[in-house]
C-alpha cells in the first residue's frame, strides 16, 4: 500500500500489511495485523510527518527503515534516558555502542514533542561523549530520538552534523512520525527494524 507525493490516507486490512506513505504528512491505519511502515531516505523531507493511528493496537507493528545509518561503532537497539533534561551518554562506558533509538520517557508537553527548536533546547543536559579519546567528533553519526507527551510518542530522526558535538541542534532534526495514543515508555526497540523491502 504505497501513498502518492501528497498527504495521503492509507488503511491497511486484516492482514500483515506493509504500508509506505512517502512524501508528505499522512494518516497511516495498520488496523489488524503486523504491519510494516516503510520508511525510505528520500522520504524524510525535513518537515512531513506522517500520524500512525493504531500503531501495536492489535498486532506486532513495525517502523521499518530501508536501510540502516552507516557508523563507526556497533550499534545497540535501544537506550532509555528518564532524566528530565537528556543526561550523558559515554560510548565506551557502554560497550563502545552506540544505539539506533534514544528514548527519552520523562512526559513533554506536545508543543515541546514535536517541535524541533523546542527539543533542541530542552534537552540541554544531553550529550554522547567517547571517554578517554579526547573527542566528540561523530562524523555525522544518525540514529531516532524518541520523545513522548504521556499520550503519544514522536519519532525523530537525528543526525549529529553540526560540529559534531553529540548534541541534538534544531537543524539537525527531521521528523519521522507521530504514534498517536502510544506511549513510548512502552518501546523495547524491538519496534524498529532495517530491511529493503522489493516492490515499493
Amino acid at each position: 500500500m504505497i501513498g502518492g507525493l501528497g498527504d495521503d490516507e492509507l488503511n491497511g486490512g486484516d492482514q500483515d500489511d506493509i504500508i509506505v506513505g512517502g512524501l508528505g504528512s499522512d494518516t497511516l491505519y495498520g488496523n489488524d495485523g503486523d504491519d510494516k511502515f516503510y520508511y525510505e531516505p528520500g522520504h524524510i523531507d525535513g518537515t512531513s510527518k506522517d500520524e500512525i493511528i493504531d500503531f501495536r493496537a492489535s498486532g506486532n507493528d513495525l517502523i521499518v527503515g530501508s536501510q540502516a545509518p552507516s557508523s563507526a561503532y556497533n550499534r545497540s537497539l535501544i537506550h532509555t534516558d528518564s532524566s528530565q533534561f537528556g543526561s550523558n551518554y559515554d560510548i565506551t562506558s557502554n560497550s563502545n555502542e552506540l544505539p539506533y533509538v534514544f528514548n527519552f520517557t520523562n512526559d513533554l508537553t506536545t508543543a515541546i514533542a514535536e517541535s524541533s527548536s523546542a527539543l533542541a533546547n530542552h534537552f540541554t543536559g544531553f550529550s554522547i561523549s567517547v571517554s578517554g579519546s579526547g573527542t566528540n567528533d561523530f562524523e555525522n553519526e544518525s540514529m531516532y530520538i524518541s520523545v513522548g507527551d504521556g499520550t503519544s510518542t514522536y519519532i525523530w530522526f537525528w543526525t549529529d552534523t553540526n560540529n559534531h558535538h553529540g548534541m541534538i541542534a534544531d537543524s539537525e532534526l527531521e521528523p519521522i512520525a507521530k504514534l498517536s495514543n502510544y506511549d513510548n515508555d512502552n518501546l523495547t526497540g524491538n519496534e524498529f527494524v532495517f530491511q529493503t523491502i522489493s516492490g515499493v
